[in-house]
């Protein structure tokens, strides 16, 4: 994938909060995007289903300018979060739902 270009793909809330438990150790808390929470309550409305796609889609967006390939890592530590992430946002587009993600029902 080259910069700017756009990938669309369907997941569930529980896909990218399994991605962002799977990150979180790795990745420095300062350069994490935040990761938008969900409610318990009328999560059907159309306007907080549409305002949760925008946080979601932030979040990737957020993950993806830190896995650039045009910005090279600074230490051998930060190469291999870098490479780890790109791994996990691969796999994630390309995502077959057979990853055993939590139901969020």
């Amino acid at each position: 994938m080259r910069g700017g270009e756009k990938v669309a793909t369907t997941h569930r809330y529980s896909h990218f909060q399994a991605m962002y438990k799977r990150l979180i150790p790795h990745i420095p808390v300062a350069l994490m995007p935040a990761f938008p929470t969900t409610r318990l309550f009328n999560t059907l409305d159309p306007q907080y289903l549409g305002s949760k796609q925008r946080l979601l889609q932030t979040f990737l967006q957020g993950l993806a300018r830190l896995a650039a390939p045009e910005l090279p890592a600074s230490s051998p530590a930060e190469q291999r979060w870098v490479e780890l992430l790109r791994q996990e946002l691969l796999a994630f587009i390309h995502h077959t739902g057979e990853d055993g993600a939590e139901s969020d029902g």
